[in-house]
């Protein structure tokens, strides 16, 4: 079986990660190749044995782009082709209804997130990364869902701070709403410090308002780090407050790694924890996000620095038991979202369609 996965964004997220991921483990069982755009931040990290070829440059309503890339895969020849994310699914369909199209090879596409995204609703073979992505799906039954995963390695026990210390592993953009946790911050009164491990468009904005509350001895930017399962192990809490997401990876290593999970009740989160670690409810302090949009989301979701900071103080006040039932949390759910477990799943889901089942 000769697999090929298309990916059409340069930076380097949950998703990238998850392609990397799931080609470099299917490679040990079959022939994957990747299609992905030339000089992507990650293209070093895929496995030797995965073979990457350049996605043709372009837009992705280019007619000639898509003939390009039409003729591009039938060179490929692979026996199915697995495209990520709405652009590389956008232009894997168009490419799929030119003559010669995908040279016979069917195509799944992979939705990442509850957005609205109208490809997914014509694409015949579509995963979800969780039951929230896939009832965004016109006809949510042909979904299949496919969580995502970590890669589990061996920690050693990290020593806690005498200071309870919450860890954000997050992308630095605006839906990911690590504003809410660092205005949380005010109302704690007990001393915490907030580590934010991530890069994005919002960090100079961020940097801003831990200057304008003055929290500087309190909020650490610590950029994009590998260290992420030493961070969580040290950590008291894990925090994240995303008014939109399909299935965190963060918070998928939260279950490998942290000793207690706070999060927004968004994507797959909901799916997983129990109620007392979601933070859904709005609190008290009035806090509103700039864009109406956001504004919207925020009044979904109940992401809110009151509603944080409460939640943290009710961990902070009885952390053993929190400590224990995030414990039971972990032993139920941790072993689905491995990498290998995840392979397997979309093994079995590329095996139905190769077969007709799909």
């Amino acid at each position: 079986m000769h697999i090929l996965h298309v990916v059409a964004s340069h930076g380097w997220g949950g998703m990238e990660r998850a392609v990397v991921e799931v080609a470099s483990e299917l490679a040990s069982r079959c022939r994957v190749s990747v299609l992905l755009p030339r000089g992507a931040s990650y293209e070093h990290r895929f496995a030797d044995e995965v073979t990457l070829h350049s996605l043709p440059e372009g837009s992705r309503r280019n007619p000639i782009t898509v003939w390009r890339l039409a003729r591009r895969i039938r060179d490929i020849a692979p026996d199915l082709v697995h495209a990520h994310a709405t652009k590389a699914s956008e232009m894997v369909w168009w490419a799929s209804h030119l003559p010669g199209g995908l040279g016979g090879a069917p195509f799944i596409a992979t939705k990442q997130n509850t957005r609205r995204s109208r490809i997914f609703d014509h694409v015949r073979h579509v995963t979800g990364v969780s039951e929230t992505v896939a009832a965004t799906v016109r006809d949510p039954d042909r979904v299949h869902v496919v969580y995502n995963g970590v890669r589990v390695r061996g920690v050693e026990p990290q020593e806690k701070s005498d200071v309870f210390t919450m860890l954000s592993i997050t992308r630095l953009d605006p839906y990911k709403r690590v504003d809410v946790l660092v205005r949380a911050m005010v109302d704690l009164e007990f001393p915490a410090r907030l580590l934010i491990a991530g890069e994005g468009s919002e960090r100079g904005r961020l940097e801003d308002l831990v200057r304008e509350l003055g929290l500087q001895d309190r909020v650490e930017f610590l950029g994009l780090r590998e260290d992420i399962p030493e961070l969580l192990s040290a950590a008291h809490v894990q925090v994240a407050a995303s008014t939109r997401e399909g299935f965190s990876l963060g918070i998928v290593e939260g279950l490998q790694y942290a000793d207690v999970v706070l999060t927004t009740p968004v994507g797959g989160a909901r799916e997983i924890f129990p109620e007392r670690f979601l933070v859904g409810t709005k609190g008290r302090s009035g806090h509103t996000p700039a864009s109406a949009r956001s504004r919207r989301e925020a009044a979904h979701v109940g992401v809110d620095p009151g509603a944080f900071a409460e939640a943290i103080t009710r961990v902070h006040d009885d952390y053993g038991a929190y400590v224990e039932a995030f414990a039971e949390v972990k032993d139920r759910h941790r072993a689905r979202f491995t990498w290998k477990a995840i392979t397997d799943a979309y093994e079995a889901v590329y095996a139905s369609v190769l077969a007709g089942r799909g």
